[in-house]
């Protein structure tokens, strides 16, 4: 029958079989050498060390009420902390993905650039549950233009809205919905606008014909330009050096003033005319700057006239329609 004791060396308690009376044999705990006391019928001697192999079936290890509840406790404790490490990654994703429109939020946004002769802009369209609704757009300088979609706009679970950007520029805008009650946002989009390279792709001359020297003035062109990149580009001015000096005389800008393409092609007229003159079959070097709204820069460019036989005729047909038209007296 197994007898009680405790190991002197690290209090451990033991049940001890009647095999380990008299003999010697490492704790199965702390690892020490202990003597266990020799039964009545054998007290005389020291008894001899056992071997590893043989300590085994000595023991039988009385666990305390500490080891006991040891095992389950850290269970609990494991289990509990995952839990609640668990909730806190699972709120994280909630608010992320609530952030982003992807989850619970059920609201999705799409924008394209649009323009119209002056201005440009992103046309997003809101698609999700009716409700009012705020549509953000934040310029890289932290300023916002905000467009609020009225609940009875989404009755159809879909509504368009224009944001018009002041002087678009470089860098990353961001644009966010949001919603009014509860107060979240429920999409966040970022769009990014740059521009490598502007250039001069060629120039169209037009000219005007004089009545009564056979000169011609230039009357207007048509500037193609090309870019590299998706920033919509501010042109403002066209400017044209006055007979090689240092003024410069501005052409009006016919039609579209923003350049959303990768091509574009700006037309002006000069007026009044400038008094260089120029003669059929003779080549010339027209300079001019191009100055933008958007960009730090102006564009400096040139180009051969060329005082060709169709510019000649395409200039008296004109001053002959405009002859036509003039009422006489």
């Amino acid at each position: 029958m197994p007898v009680k004791m405790e190991c002197p060396h690290c209090k451990r308690a033991l049940n001890v079989t009647e095999v380990a009376f008299g003999k010697t044999a490492p704790c199965p705990g702390c690892k020490q050498p202990i003597t266990v006391p020799a039964s009545p019928t054998n007290r005389s001697g020291v008894p001899p060390p056992i071997p590893d192999s043989e300590v085994g079936p000595l023991w039988e290890i009385q666990p305390t009420r500490f080891a006991r509840l040891k095992k389950p406790a850290i269970v609990v404790g494991a289990v509990g902390g995952g839990l609640i490490l668990f909730g806190l990654l699972w709120k994280l994703l909630a608010v992320t993905a609530s952030a982003s429109g992807l989850l619970g939020s059920g609201y999705q946004a799409d924008y394209k650039v649009v323009h119209d002769e002056r201005h440009a802009g992103l046309e997003v369209t809101v698609r999700g549950k009716d409700a009012k609704l705020a549509v953000i757009l934040t310029d890289p300088n932290a300023e916002s233009n905000t467009k609020i979609i009225k609940s009875e706009d989404m009755i159809t679970n879909s509504a368009t809205v224009k944001l018009w950007m002041e002087h678009p520029q470089t860098g990353t805008y961001v644009l966010t919905v949001k919603t009014f009650d509860p107060e979240a946002v429920v999409v966040t989009k970022y769009v990014k606008f740059a521009i490598n390279r502007l250039t001069v792709e060629d120039v169209k001359f037009h000219l005007a014909s004089g009545r009564l020297t056979g000169e011609f003035t230039l009357k207007g062109l048509e500037i193609t330009l090309r870019k590299d990149g998706n920033l919509p580009v501010e042109i403002t001015d066209v400017l044209f050096p006055v007979a090689n000096s240092k003024v410069f005389t501005p052409a009006e800008i016919l039609g579209c003033r923003i350049m959303a393409d990768q091509k574009h092609t700006v037309s002006a007229i000069i007026s009044p005319l400038p008094p260089t003159s120029f003669r059929s079959g003779n080549r010339y070097l027209i300079k001019g700057i191009l100055c933008f709204g958007n960009l730090k820069k102006p564009l400096e460019f040139e180009k051969e006239l060329v005082v060709s036989q169709d510019l000649v005729n395409e200039a008296k047909e004109q001053e002959m329609k405009t002859r036509i038209r003039q009422p006489s007296f």
